[in-house]
């Protein structure tokens, strides 16, 4: 899979300034949509504090991605780093489950961005998740984008 492009790069930096100061309302918007595609992918929280530390999580490492976007190749080590504790935390998540997380982090970002989301950002922030998804298993891999 090819870089990121000029414009899908400022496609991703002009939705994170929105994204970012709503990133609870993302979480939760995840985790729900998440839950619909298949609840056993969904950890159990105690409360609604734990989606909140998971969005406070979500806001660390999407904000160090999209900080990388210039260089993402370059910045791998730093990405994998960052993505550890993700991992670590969701090791009850198969590679075959990819495209239900990506699906649901998409729905959850359109919901969040509203009237902002296009399906040019969609494809933008797909190709990143799954530049992502690549660095963080050392390979390139393509993903069939799903429908939002």
């Amino acid at each position: 899979m090819k870089d990121l492009n000029i414009r899908e790069r400022k496609n991703i930096r002009d939705t994170w300034k929105v994204l970012a100061p709503n990133i609870h309302e993302f979480a939760f918007s995840f985790y729900s949509n998440l839950h619909s595609l298949d609840s056993s992918l969904v950890p159990l929280f105690e409360n609604e504090f734990g989606i909140i530390k998971q969005g406070d999580k979500a806001l660390y490492v999407l904000g160090f991605v999209v900080a990388s976007l210039d260089n993402l190749m370059v910045a791998r080590e730093g990405i994998k780093k960052a993505l550890e504790g993700v991992f670590m935390e969701h090791q009850h998540i198969k590679r075959a489950d990819e495209q239900k997380v990506m699906k649901a982090f998409l729905q959850a970002m359109k919901s969040t961005l509203r009237g902002v989301w296009t399906n040019e950002i969609a494809i933008s922030w797909y190709r990143l998740l799954s530049l992502i998804s690549a660095v963080s298993i050392g390979t390139k891999i393509e993903f069939e984008i799903p429908v939002i």
